[in-house]
């Protein structure tokens, strides 16, 4: 019931809210976007909308906000903040569009007395970038007026002009050559709402205290560290949700969602799945697709106990029939289970997680996008798979340089390279 019950709210609100904004631009001849409220979690999406990739498919440009810029925070702050921009773009990628927009400010930082640098609303940009960011729509503050004395009521001075230009020419550069190519994410992480649906009820809490209910706060919690936890380790992934995976194809060991391909099926906790979404994915295992779980794994139906002998049987015939395993700290961590299946494309010596790798495909040649989310310099040895002459651009400055490289094997490139605070850089190769 409880499934049902958010079901149909995720749909009414997707339809009679953002659906008639969508109809009236549509109308008017312009594109509808904007945000969701409550993006960052499970608990907070089941609140504020019931399931944002609904939501989302009501929108010709998906949209978030994100008000702080701290790449640190983003990535390292107990709001997955990280994950706004990765729900948003993975959603965007299935329903077949390609852009997708920020508000982006630093809120936050004015409101605790600092702004942020220029170099990390840079590299902010770059983080939100490499998770699927095309567009922004710009509330940083900003005088055309070099005379002009600061404004107090900002607690912190306006940029100028001329420093502005840093920051959106190095946004030009970025979302230029992004724009080339095609993502290359061979990974898909199922989106466990339904299971949060299952084992939610409204808390009588703020929305800033945990939600009462154990299960749900493990759900939630453990599907937003092992999200990171990917991001960390350079596994190039899309979050899917359960639609998209009811109508997906399943292509000798590849599973296909209209132009995107994926070799792994990662299922994070959770106890309640769509009968629909478990056939699909049980096909794909019985194909010889690697498959990864939790040992909490679907045991019930969305639809209803009376589907639940169904559901333990096909999960139990599914992790005969495939590795279900790894997505337990006690265990391999999941980031190395996945590149045991799907050989990297970017590997670092010393590992880092503070490092994120964008890869895409444009024209048989790939692209590496690296940023490095830390105040602390990066130095290392990058290996890529990939063939050619590798050159480095910087898309801070738009300076392209040879690297020395080294060839490994018969498909990969290695290099040795230094990635500063909060900078980052374009590999590519010709």
């Amino acid at each position: 019931m409880r499934c049902d019950f958010y079901e149909v709210i995720s749909d009414l609100c997707a339809e009679n809210y953002f659906g008639q904004l969508q109809g009236w631009c549509q109308a008017h001849k312009v594109m509808s976007s904007g945000h969701l409220l409550g993006e960052e979690t499970l608990v907070w999406q089941t609140l504020f909308n019931g399931d944002p990739f609904t939501c989302y498919r009501k929108f010709d440009m998906p949209g978030i906000d994100m008000i702080l810029s701290s790449p640190e925070r983003i990535m390292q702050d107990r709001e997955p903040f990280f994950l706004v921009p990765k729900v948003a773009s993975s959603a965007a990628r299935l329903q077949g569009k390609r852009r997708v927009m920020c508000e982006i400010s630093d809120f936050f930082g004015m409101m605790g007395g600092r702004h942020a640098s220029l170099a990390q609303m840079k590299c902010t940009a770059g983080v939100l970038m490499s998770l699927g960011i095309t567009d922004f729509t710009s509330f940083y503050s900003v005088s055309l007026n070099s005379k002009q004395p600061p404004d107090p009521a900002l607690k912190s001075r306006r940029f100028s002009a001329q420093e502005y230009r840093q920051y959106t020419d190095y946004v030009s550069r970025v979302n230029t050559v992004l724009g080339e190519g095609a993502y290359q994410r061979r990974t898909a992480v199922l989106h466990p709402i339904v299971s949060v649906w299952a084992n939610f009820t409204p808390p009588t809490r703020s929305m800033y205290e945990p939600h009462p209910s154990d299960r749900v706060r493990f759900i939630d919690e453990s599907f937003a560290n092992l999200c990171r936890e990917l991001i960390q380790h350079q596994v190039e992934y899309d979050i899917v949700d359960e639609k998209s995976l009811t109508t997906a194809r399943v292509e000798g060991k590849t599973l296909v969602i209209g132009e995107h391909s994926y070799e792994v099926v990662v299922i994070p906790p959770m106890d309640t799945i769509r009968l629909g979404t478990l056939e699909t994915i049980h096909r794909f295992a019985q194909q010889g697709g690697s498959v990864f779980a939790h040992p909490l794994h679907p045991q019930y139906a969305a639809e209803g106990f009376e589907k639940d002998a169904e559901i333990k049987k096909m999960m139990a015939a599914t992790m005969a029939n495939a590795p279900v395993e790894g997505v337990n700290p006690k265990t391999t961590p999941i980031h190395y289970l996945i590149r045991s299946r799907v050989p990297p494309l970017c590997h670092l010596t010393p590992s880092s997680t503070n490092i994120l790798c964008t890869t895409i495909s444009n024209n048989g040649k790939s692209a590496f996008f690296l940023v490095n989310s830390s105040s602390k310099e990066y130095s290392g040895s990058f290996l890529f798979r990939s063939s050619g002459v590798p050159v480095m651009l910087d898309p801070a400055t738009g300076e392209e340089k040879h690297v020395g490289c080294k060839k490994v094997g018969d498909t990969s490139i290695q290099i040795e390279a230094t990635i500063g605070p909060y900078a980052s850089t374009f590999v590519t190769f010709h």
